[in-house]
């Protein structure tokens, strides 16, 4: 009996897989014939579509998130193009070389940085946010506009090679790289303000004010999308120094290359430190942003989680 009923199952199941008009209907298929898989390709785009529509930052966080990121992506061009200058100038100029780098930076930089530490607390206290960033900023591009057209083109008025010459000849050889920083005075104050963009504009204004416009769960999803837009200046801005450098074989007799270059470089800097701040201002314009300290101190003790900087419609 029990062979007979197996016999009879595979039967059945032959009469099924042959397509006998049994009432079998195959998996993947409709009552009618047609194709169930084909029919669910529209809904997987629009599952596709939708979920990348979801990763995209709502209205309100696109208006800080965007000029956030663009800004900065202009302080890391700028930063790019100093650093490689400030190098170049140090080690290239009369009677100095790599070994003036560390002196500059212990016994230059780090006392500036000290100096501008003081300082910045004392502008804390007296001036609002937004007019501490300008005046961070701006004198930073004064000073590479005029650098590169004002002090450049006189340095041999500028730096005292006679007086130091004197010097040199009278103190022992262990005091070459001092006197080198002496000789080059412009060139280490430009290899100090260059390093302190850095510092300061990068690292402290920056960061400082994006803390302050993001909240705590934008910062978590948005803040690693910067180091991608940090990846994106350093080749913009190594790609404007490879142009630059290759504009000094085109130039006429009788002109400086140098000093040709250093003029493009330090307008791109100037031109990007202009964008920064008009970015800044735009934030400015379309943020608010708590005016007292009382009114930061009001926002932060809300049980609700704390949006300190409201987006205006």
């Amino acid at each position: 009996l029990a062979r007979g009923r197996a016999a009879v199952r595979a039967g059945g199941l032959g009469r099924s897989r042959g397509g006998g008009g049994n009432g079998v209907v195959r998996l993947g298929a409709s009552a009618d014939g047609s194709d169930v898989a084909g029919g669910s390709a529209p809904a997987a785009k629009r599952g596709f579509f939708e979920k990348i529509k979801s990763r995209i930052p709502p209205a309100n966080e696109r208006k800080k998130l965007i000029p956030l990121a663009a800004m900065f992506f202009f302080i890391l061009f700028d930063y790019t193009i100093l650093r490689d200058t400030k190098d170049v100038l140090m080690i290239t100029a009369k009677n100095s070389g790599a070994e003036v780098i560390p002196f500059i930076k212990t016994y230059v930089n780090l006392p500036a940085a000290i100096g501008f530490a003081a300082l910045y607390s004392k502008l804390c206290d007296k001036l609002d946010q937004k007019d501490v960033f300008y005046a961070c900023t701006i004198p930073f591009l004064v000073f590479f506009l005029a650098f590169a057209y004002v002090v450049y083109p006189n340095v041999h008025v500028l730096h005292p090679h006679a007086f130091v010459d004197v010097l040199a000849g009278k103190l022992p050889p262990g005091f070459g790289a001092p006197l080198a920083i002496v000789r080059n005075w412009s060139f280490a104050l430009f290899y100090v303000m260059a390093e302190m963009w850095g510092s300061v504009v990068a690292s402290l204004l920056f960061w400082s004010f994006a803390n302050e416009v993001t909240t705590v769960e934008e910062a978590k999803k948005y803040y690693p999308l910067f180091g991608l837009g940090a990846n994106v200046a350093l080749i913009f801005s190594g790609q404007y120094v490879r142009f630059v450098s290759g504009m000094r074989a085109n130039l006429p007799p009788g002109v400086d290359p140098w000093g040709a270059s250093l003029k493009y470089l330090m307008g791109a800097v100037v031109a990007s430190g202009g964008c920064l701040v008009g970015l800044f201002s735009y934030m400015q314009r379309k943020v608010r942003i708590p005016r007292s300290k009382t009114e930061i101190d009001d926002r932060t003790n809300m049980t609700a989680k704390p949006t300190r900087y409201q987006i205006r419609s």
